[in-house]
């Protein structure tokens, strides 16, 4: 249908609708699009038609708890050696990110979770900027289990991703 011949349509159950409302045989039709009328007790009284069920996310594992578990997957000495190799250079990383930026950020997170309990510190739009800045310098572990995880072969993976199943369905609800 064109543009043209939709406008025509409606302008033509428009029309008919609000001549239908002064006419009398068609008095007792509700106008085009009227919906039922709802009062505040049929509100309260009607069975809900949307359900919220809340989704557990699954698991997350921080570095060090799926470090643990890949020390049960089979690695040759060359695979052992990279991955201390990897995970001694995300620890500098880190070491090195808490020299510069630990309490700075630590006294941020401090002043944001006052900030939001009501306490009598404001927490400045400036003062979020940085702790989300300094939060997004801070060096990322997956980018180190994304390389972790390049050097395991077929059946490595597979064993990992069977750890990690197992370890989802015990874990608690936290990043870990």
């Amino acid at each position: 249908m064109t543009p043209a011949a939709t406008i025509i349509v409606l302008a033509t159950l428009i029309v008919q609708s609000t001549q239908g409302m002064h006419a009398s045989p068609q008095a007792d039709r509700p106008p085009l699009l009227a919906g039922p009328d709802v009062t505040p007790e049929a509100a309260l009284d009607s069975e809900a038609v949307f359900r919220v069920v809340p989704r557990r996310r699954p698991a997350q594992f921080g570095p060090y708890r799926w470090l643990r578990l890949l020390r049960e997957v089979e690695l040759d000495p060359r695979q052992r050696s990279e991955v201390q190799r990897i995970v001694k250079a995300f620890g500098r990383a880190m070491r090195a990110f808490r020299d510069a930026h630990g309490e700075r950020l630590k006294t941020l997170t401090r002043r944001d979770r006052q900030a939001r309990e009501g306490g009598d510190r404001h927490f400045s739009d400036a003062e979020r900027h940085e702790m989300g800045d300094l939060r997004a310098e801070r060096p990322k572990p997956a980018e180190s289990l994304k390389r972790i995880w390049a050097l395991l072969d077929h059946e490595q993976r597979q064993t990992m991703r069977q750890l990690l199943t197992e370890a989802r369905k015990d874990a608690p609800r936290t990043s870990g």
